[in-house]
């Protein structure tokens, strides 16, 4: 029972890792917008700049975790849980 649970609280499923998006990384953690995004990212965004293979940083997060404040080339946007749930990234 104990394998069976420490399996399960891992990152890897099947040997393959868990996808992270925006709402998982730690503040002041920084990271890129992966590939073909252009779906999950709503257009307010894109134009704003925060388009695939883009630096982000995330700054702050709110007690509640909503909403978050990331930072795209040296603008700070804050940006809800909801949408930072739909966007992928890649680890620096």
């Amino acid at each position: 029972m104990i394998t069976t649970q420490l399996f399960f609280n891992t990152k890897l499923v099947c040997g393959m890792q868990k996808k992270r998006t925006i709402a998982d990384l730690e503040i002041n953690e920084t990271a890129v917008i992966a590939e073909n995004q252009e779906e999950n990212i709503p257009l307010k965004l894109i134009q704003m700049g925060c388009t695939c293979n883009t630096k982000i940083v995330l700054r702050m997060k709110a007690p509640s975790s909503d909403p978050l404040c990331i930072q795209i080339g040296g603008n700070d946007i804050a940006l809800r849980i909801e949408e930072a749930q739909k966007i992928y990234i890649k680890s620096l």
